[in-house]
């Protein structure tokens, strides 16, 4: 079976405990909202597997082999100094390129990638790269989610959000069955971009700091 999981969960490793256990906690509601429509888990790296060929090949696999890509994204997703993130969101918009052709679609209505909205910038950054996500893709808002409210599995605003990820997902596995048997083709030889291509790509996007103008300040 070419598809494995019902996404991909994308995020920053290491930043510490509360970005990990929202995670978590996402990857928690979303199984049990998607496994009963089409019978398949997301896939979560819980183990850093940033390092050798091997560890870049199973996540190579992963992504490759599931519906989607789930973009958790903090200010902090997209960094020169950190590329695996932007990786695997290159990697996703060229599968998706792939899968789209295959489709014979025409006009990309539609995404392989959907950013969860977890922490942004503020207005005065202008980031382009964020722009894109949330104005041009479908995404889900959990910016004001505290985890000293209940778990997103039990609290009713959030589970909303879930559940209609869940169907966004349901759709898009859908329709991928009907080019089932060529989705292979691409896995067979995937790779990631390089760290290099990762960093070209972040320089054409780069963040600005716009400072606020002051009354009595030059701009």
């Amino acid at each position: 079976m070419s598809i494995k999981y019902s996404c991909f969960i994308s995020y920053r490793h290491n930043l510490g405990s509360t970005h990990n256990a929202f995670v978590l906690q996402l990857q928690e509601a979303l199984d049990n909202e998607i496994q009963p429509l089409i019978g398949l888990k997301s896939y979560l790296d819980t183990d850093n597997l940033t390092g050798g060929d091997y560890f870049e090949k199973k996540l190579q696999n992963a992504l490759c082999h599931s519906v989607c890509l789930i973009v958790v994204y903090i200010p902090m997703y997209f960094n020169e100094d950190k590329t695996f993130c932007t990786r695997e969101f290159m990697a996703m918009k060229r599968i998706e390129k792939y899968r789209f052709r295959r489709l014979e679609k025409k006009v990309f209505d539609e995404s392989f990638i959907i950013p969860i909205r977890y922490r942004v910038d503020p207005p005065v950054v202008h980031n382009g790269i964020q722009d894109v996500l949330f104005n041009k893709m479908q995404y889900y808002d959990f910016s004001n989610f505290s985890l000293g409210e209940w778990r997103i599995s039990r609290n009713s605003k959030y589970m909303k959000e879930i559940s209609e990820l869940a169907q966004s997902i349901h759709e898009k596995y859908h329709m991928l069955q009907s080019i089932n048997n060529h989705l292979d083709e691409i896995c067979q030889n995937f790779k990631f971009p390089t760290e290099s291509e990762a960093c070209c790509w972040l320089q054409k996007n780069k963040i600005v700091f716009n400072p606020p103008k002051f009354p009595g300040r030059k701009a």
